[in-house]
């Protein structure tokens, strides 16, 4: 018993060790809280503490040498002197945001050589006025400035407004600040910025560009991410973004009143870009009309570099025929989450987008709170826009050329009916996430054909749905590795439905498959899935499972049978060669058959990795005939997930 005191004591002292090295009280009267971060120097955390900015940089070159990141927001610090700032020189990352900080002046960070990043956003300082605010005063080390925040909406811009004249900072790279309605000086032509953000997404940013001509950002040539979000942006010149060579992100997200109109001149200008990344979602507003994508939206984008492009939550109900053929060649990634999709003959055009990977179409038909109809701005419908425009690629002759060289690729014509046209998958498409999409489907006897048989697909997920009953088969998806069926109200699932035999990964918790167990004859459910990893069953109100359930799942990992009303789990195990994880959380059972724990013994042993096993919430039974068991959940407790949880 001393020797177990003794080395409880010494875990204590070590725990206590190992806190003291990451996170400690420190900074004048302790009032601050100090973390040591892996490269072994320490951030400081004064953070609306009510502390004089002198204090803390004395308290720094004193006490606390190897402070390297200091955050001293929310101190109403105000206007402040070299001296002042004068002992903290040393630091690389400096927080001053929200201080009431008017004016900066000359010298104040004169010895500062190490610092990279500085956030003075959230202050009143005058920063666009350059008789009042000369960018000079700051670091010519820096790396990031934030200067979000120093503008107050009802401000009025004068002759002298102007965005702050940076080229002294030649090693900035990343630039934050209000945007406003005025255009950026050629000075930042030999910027060394790379990304810029005038976004207003942050509490208390502001941005405020109504319209964006072609003169706005042509100094901008180096700039390759620009973020002009949530900037109340209604009209987009032709020409806005043709000069931004180096561009390869743009986030135009969160300008309610854009819609679809200025689409076609934003894809006309990112032709002359290097753009990979385009997001232009949540250019409506959440309520009113659906709209309707067109093929004078996205023309031009054939002839840009985007691999991403996202269209979350624009109200999108259609999709004109033939605007499949018009999507960039190289685009792998698609974002059109939150959505309002109809059936369309645009879903017969699938398989022209020949490079997709992956396609994220979350949320369709979802609800929207009721209180945001007064938040957001007047609801625009640009669906009556002409479906005309001088786009050379939506000519007939070019579309039918580009769907002629793709592979189960072809061309709708305005006129006429369709009727020998089979929908097909994307070849190369590896992922498609279509959760809580309002699906309500039963599939019965019948088989459904994927096309084309040989298709890439490893991810599949439709969890939050509807799905009551799964008996017949979809498929082939000879490549499928991950499948989720969360959530989908299922009480019914076939063998048939589960013929994947690459399948490693399958989802199945929150649904009703406990009745389908309880009276199955033949446990034969999961006999295709010989190469399953992992099986999740949880909240599936399941009392009893058939022996041989999970028989030939030789390769399973990990089996997820949580908060169900199992009493006795005596399945057979025998051929459960790789069962490491094993999680019974939240039933009735009260004891583990030796074969089960002889077996996660074995495997552990035998594959030299830890098994772990979840009994919490369960009722183990505290008996003498039960001592076996109970002496070994003594001698592999650190095994036992929540081992103090457990209830006797």
């Amino acid at each position: 018993m001393e020797q177990d005191n003794s080395l409880l004591v010494i875990a204590l002292l070590i725990l206590h060790t190992n806190i003291s090295m990451s996170y400690f009280r420190c900074g004048p009267d302790l009032k601050c809280s100090c973390t040591t971060i892996p490269s072994g120097t320490v951030r400081m955390d004064c953070k609306a503490r009510e502390l004089k900015l002198r204090q803390v940089c004395e308290s720094i070159v004193l006490i606390y040498p190897n402070v390297s990141d200091l955050n001293i927001a929310r101190n109403n610090i105000g206007n402040f002197n070299a001296e002042d700032l004068n002992h903290c020189r040393y630091i690389s990352s400096l927080n001053m945001n929200y201080n009431q900080i008017s004016s900066l002046h000359s010298g104040v960070f004169k010895d500062f050589q190490n610092i990279l990043t500085l956030d003075l956003s959230d202050n009143v300082l005058d920063i666009y006025n350059r008789t009042a605010f000369d960018p000079s005063v700051l670091p010519s080390s820096l790396r990031i400035l934030k200067l979000y925040g120093n503008f107050r909406e009802d401000c009025r811009l004068g002759k002298s407004f102007a965005y702050p004249h940076i080229s002294k900072l030649q090693k900035l790279e990343m630039l934050q600040m209000d945007g406003i309605e005025t255009d950026f000086g050629l000075e930042y032509e030999n910027s060394s910025v790379r990304n810029l953000t005038l976004s207003s997404k942050g509490p208390l940013g502001f941005c405020s560009i109504t319209e964006i001509f072609a003169t706005t950002f042509h100094s901008l040539v180096n700039i390759r991410v620009l973020d002009i979000s949530s900037c109340r942006i209604e009209n987009i010149h032709r020409d806005a973004f043709k000069n931004m060579k180096s561009l390869e992100i743009l986030d135009l997200s969160l300008n309610r009143r854009l819609g679809f109109s200025s689409l076609m001149n934003v894809s006309y200008s990112l032709q002359f870009t290097n753009i990979q990344f385009l997001n232009y979602s949540r250019v409506y507003t959440s309520f009113g009309f659906g709209t309707i994508l067109l093929n004078r939206d996205i023309c031009y984008l054939r002839n840009t570099s985007l691999k991403a492009i996202a269209f979350d939550d624009n109200k999108i109900q259609m999709i004109e025929e033939n605007t499949n053929l018009l999507l960039p060649e190289h685009l792998e990634t698609i974002y059109a989450q939150g959505n309002k999709f109809s059936l369309g003959l645009y879903m017969l055009q699938f398989g022209c987008l020949q490079n997709i990977l992956q396609i994220h179409a979350n949320n369709q038909n979802k609800m929207h709170t009721p209180m945001a109809y007064l938040a957001e701005p007047t609801p625009k419908n640009d669906n009556d826009r002409s479906r005309d425009a001088g786009c050379p690629f939506i000519k007939e002759e070019i579309m039918k050329s580009i769907a002629k060289d793709i592979p189960n690729c072809s061309y709708l014509p305005k006129s006429g009916t369709v009727t020998d046209m089979i929908p097909h998958f994307p070849r190369s498409l590896k992922s498609i996430y279509f959760s809580g999409c309002n699906m309500a489907y039963s599939v019965d006897s019948t088989q459904i054909y994927i096309y084309p048989s040989n298709n890439s697909v490893e991810v599949l997920d439709f969890s939050k749905n509807a799905f009551h009953s799964l008996i017949g088969r979809i498929g082939p998806f000879p490549n499928l590795k991950f499948l989720s069926l969360s959530r989908s109200y299922c009480s019914f699932l076939s063998s048939e439905m589960l013929s994947l035999d690459k399948l490693e990964n399958l989802q199945l918790d929150q649904n009703y498959l406990g009745g389908m167990f309880a009276q199955m004859e033949e446990g034969d459910t999961f006999d295709y899935l010989t190469n399953l990893k992992t099986l999740n069953l949880s909240t599936n109100g399941i009392t009893c499972l058939q022996k041989n359930i999970f028989s030939r799942l030789k390769n399973v990992e990990v089996i997820d049978l949580s908060n169900n009303n199992i009493e006795l789990f005596d399945v057979h195990v025998k051929s459960l060669k790789n069962l490491l994880h094993l999680n019974l959380r939240g039933n009735a059972v009260s004891k583990l058959d030796h074969i089960i724990r002889q077996l996660l013994e074995d495997n552990s042993e035998r594959k030299g990795k830890n098994f772990t096993l979840d009994l919490r919430n369960n009722f183990i039974e505290y008996s003498c005939s039960n001592q076996k068991f109970l002496y070994w959940l003594v001698d592999h407790k650190e095994s036992l997930q929540g081992f103090d949880e457990m209830v006797f």
